[in-house]
């Protein structure tokens, strides 16, 4: 794609689209989680978190944790979960980690 600018400049302005899209899409998912746990708590619920950089849920997940959830995270083995583990460990109730 050439269509303006150099083509190292086309590529800055794709990594900065895609850093907001998935910053916009990870706040999406945060509200839409947020909206399900408290419409839906008579009871403890159980919430699966699969997403590559967990930190970036970690102050969500102690909201949920104070509201009686179960908190299950997928991750691939090298994620970034092993970075953080002993700040996350009390709000996690499963790992699943997979190769």
């Amino acid at each position: 794609m050439y269509g303006f600018g150099k083509p190292l400049q086309l590529e800055e302005i794709r990594r900065r689209a895609m850093r907001y899209n998935v910053k916009e899409i990870s706040m999406r998912m945060k509200l839409n989680l947020f909206g399900w746990v408290f419409d839906n708590n008579p009871e403890p619920a159980k919430l699966m978190v699969i997403y590559q950089d967990i930190k970036d849920f970690a102050s969500s997940l102690k909201d949920w944790k104070a509201r009686d959830c179960n908190i299950l995270v997928a991750q691939p083995e090298h994620g970034q979960r092993r970075r953080y583990k002993c700040i996350l460990n009390h709000l996690i109730t499963q790992e699943w980690v997979w190769t």
